[in-house]
């Protein structure tokens, strides 16, 4: 490295000698004064020159074509080392430029393909500056090293250094064998179990098998007299001497006695150590004891002792053979499919016998038939008399009727002994066609069960279904043409609504007085359908475009006012002493001097059917809220602070003062409020309808509108037989 750096000291030197000689940086220049690049790799750069001399050719060069070409203002990196390029004009190589490179050697990856567990002090990287490199062992727990390969499956040669000669990325793979430890059993007079290795790895997982010793209990096997181990690994390394250590055992004698009862003389354990065992026989009702056996099957020899010296846990079965008693039957019908012996360990079901026409009430230890009946044989013993009882079946006779009602007449069930007859059921919209005994009405009809018959009885009414009109009373309208004329009773009535001009319909109606609604309900009859109509009423509405309404004189407004005031209270005074009280004239009557408090409520000068108040009301809000507003408006002309809405006193006191001419100035008294027409609605029965005229002032009006834009001819009337909501809009003209 010490040399390298004296070879780029001394080429500083020689750059700085000639930096007066032919430089002409503003003319032709590199883009940068160094450049890096690796052994082999390239690197395009850029030269600047003058645009004077953009139409030169320039030349290329460089110091030394081993570390570096430069061609075409390309760079190539051939070695590893520092070498000074130049760019210069053909013509005059006195103009020029130069720069340094540095070529460096690449940088390769080394991998080893080790696990975390592995301990590597290799280098990771390397160039060919540090080789050779002479690779060193890496260390695993419980392994031996074997070498570095390069291939996965370690064939080729082992690997033990990197040459000279060494280049690119390198994968090394490290190659390891397990170190085999070993076992040591004692067993102490028993035998060890021959699935028992006698050596592990680090990597083994040995669960230890039990060894064997003829009248012992296995205890366990111990590293000393204190440390238990049942497995070994995973991750052990140590030389292991185990001991196997022993109990006297006591083996169980497990007596299979199938239903019996074992001699109290019989042991239950033993050990090797014990004297020879004679067995006694035990008991069983039912059974005669044939013997002891080692086998379930009793395919061995009759064990009759337990020698001395024997080991093991003994499973003894007792043989038994069962005692076959008869069993005897009486009244038994005229079959009978039981059988005529038992033994104590059957359990036998006893079956039904058959009589026809009768049902079987049970079979009975006794003629008498005391007692509950019995069903079965279970773990009895001994001769068995068995007695049957009977009983006259009533057998079932089922009726589907499909919908229909049934005879009454008809009987639900009959005897071997009956003779039945069928009479005919009945079904609303149908007639009976006849009892089947199958659901699709093959075969023959029946019309009887005859006497000697059983079992049960399945009859299918048969039924042909009646058809039923409709006719339609329509009183002015057109019928549905989806109506129907006809239906039956399975038939799913929708009758639709017929239709007539500036009519609702209200409903089809049974009758002509139309008392009873028809709702779509099935009728089992012929119908007649009557229509009921309700007129419409529809609506004019009048858009004044800046007119009004007025009553024709004050007193015409106040005594409307006062009469619909009165009918709101409904006074037990006359109308009379209502609006005049004691004079014949005048409006200072009972409505003020008594009533007041009952025209409205302050801030409640809204639709309210529910507050206590004339105003309120439905009926009189929409036809005097604008009267409120009117004196409303007098009252803020007088004095602005003043609001009906805001003072009840106040408000009742100036509406009483203008209908009496008082407090208000003469022109204010002599105003009237808006008023609307009294014909809003209408209906196509309706005379021809005059329109009412508007005022506007001084002008003209010139008519009412059916469009907003006033196109078309203007209206007067709305003409008898019209069928639709008017808005009017009026039309004016400046006088």
């Amino acid at each position: 490295m010490r040399k390298y750096g004296l070879i780029f000291i001394i080429f500083l030197l020689i750059l700085l000698l000639n930096g007066c000689k032919g430089k002409h940086d503003k003319i032709i220049s590199f883009s940068k004064s160094s450049y890096v690049l690796n052994v082999d790799d390239t690197l395009k750069v850029n030269i600047n020159v003058d645009e004077r001399y953009k139409d030169k050719t320039l030349i290329y060069n460089s110091d030394n074509i081993n570390i570096a070409k430069f061609e075409n203002g390309i760079i190539y990196g051939v070695s590893s080392g520092y070498v000074r390029i130049t760019v210069a004009f053909e013509d005059d190589p006195s103009i020029y430029a130069e720069a340094l490179v540095n070529v460096k050697n690449k940088i390769y990856n080394i991998v080893y393909e080790v696990d975390e567990n592995v301990r590597n002090e290799n280098p990771a990287i390397y160039n060919k500056d540090i080789l050779p490199i002479i690779l060193k062992e890496p260390v695993k727990v419980g392994y031996s090293f074997q070498g570095w390969y390069k291939e996965s499956d370690y064939s080729g040669n082992k690997i033990t250094v990197l040459d000279i000669n060494t280049e690119g990325d390198i994968t090394l793979y490290p190659k390891w064998d397990l170190i085999e430890s070993k076992i040591i059993y004692f067993l102490r007079g028993g035998k060890n179990n021959e699935n028992n290795p006698t050596s592990y790895t680090y990597e083994s997982v040995i669960t230890l098998l039990e060894p064997y010793r003829e009248g012992y209990k296995f205890l366990g096997w111990y590293k000393n007299k204190i440390e238990k181990i049942e497995k070994i690994g995973p991750h052990m390394i140590e030389y292991l001497h185990l001991y196997a250590s022993w109990e006297l055992d006591e083996y169980e004698i497990t007596y299979h006695l199938n239903g019996g009862e074992n001699n109290e003389n019989n042991p239950n354990t033993y050990t090797i150590l014990d004297d020879t065992i004679h067995l006694h026989p035990p008991t069983k009702a039912g059974h005669k004891f044939i013997g002891w056996y080692k086998e379930s099957d009793f395919s061995d020899e009759e064990c009759l002792e337990i020698e001395a010296n024997s080991f093991g846990n003994l499973n003894l079965y007792a043989k038994w053979e069962e005692i076959e008693y008869p069993i005897n039957y009486h009244f038994a019908g005229e079959i009978n499919n039981n059988p005529s012996t038992y033994t104590i360990s059957q359990s036998i079901i006893l079956n039904i016998p058959i009589k026809s026409g009768y049902e079987f009430l049970g079979w009975y230890d006794n003629p008498d038939f005391s007692g509950a009946p019995v069903s079965e044989i279970k773990q009895s013993i001994g001769e068995i008399n068995l007695y049957g009882k009977w009983e006259i079946v009533v057998y079932d006779i089922i009726y589907d009727t499909a919908g229909g009602i049934n005879n009454s007449e008809n009987p639900d069930s009959y005897t071997i002994l009956d003779n039945i007859t069928f009479n005919n059921p009945i079904k609303d919209g149908y007639t009976f066609d006849g009892w089947y005994l199958s659901p699709d009405y093959q075969g023959n009809k029946i019309t009887e069960i005859p006497q000697g018959s059983s079992g049960l009885v399945y009859l299918y009414a048969k039924w042909k279904i009646i058809a039923y009109t409709i006719t339609y009373h329509l009183n002015g309208g057109t019928n549905d043409p989806r109506n129907p004329h006809t239906f039956t009773i399975e038939t799913n009535l929708n009758i639709k609504n017929p239709v007539k001009s500036g009519y609702e319909f209200l409903g089809w109606y049974l009758d002509e007085d139309f008392n009873i609604l028809y709702k779509n309900e099935l009728i089992k009859d012929n119908i007649n359908l009557y229509a009921k109509w309700e007129i419409i009423y529809y609506t004019i509405e009048y858009d004044l475009n800046g007119g009004y309404w007025q009553y024709y004189d004050k007193s015409n407004l106040i005594y409307n006012f006062l009469i619909d005031f009165y009918q709101y209270i409904n006074p037990y005074e006359s109308l009379f002493e209502f609006i005049h009280g004691d004079d014949y004239s005048g409006f200072d009557g009972l409505w003020y001097e008594k009533y007041k408090n009952r025209l409205y409520s302050e801030n409640h000068l809204y639709e309210n059917n529910s507050l206590p108040y004339f105003l309120n009301q439905s009926q009189y809000y929409h036809k005097w809220n604008s009267f409120f507003s009117f004196i409303n408006g007098l009252m803020k002309e007088k004095n602005i602070n003043e609001d009906i809405s805001k003072d009840h006193n106040i408000g009742t006191l100036r509406i009483y003062q203008y209908f009496t001419d008082s407090y208000f100035s003469e022109e204010q008294l002599a105003k009237l409020p808006n008023y609307e027409p009294k014909i809003k609605t209408y209906t196509v029965e309706s005379e021809d309808i005059i329109l009412p005229t508007p005022k506007n002032g001084y002008a003209i009006f010139m008519g009412w509108y059916v469009n907003s834009d006033f196109s078309g001819a203007p209206i007067d009337r709305i003409t008898r037989g019209s069928t639709q909501n008017y808005k009017l809009y009026a039309k004016w003209k400046e006088a």
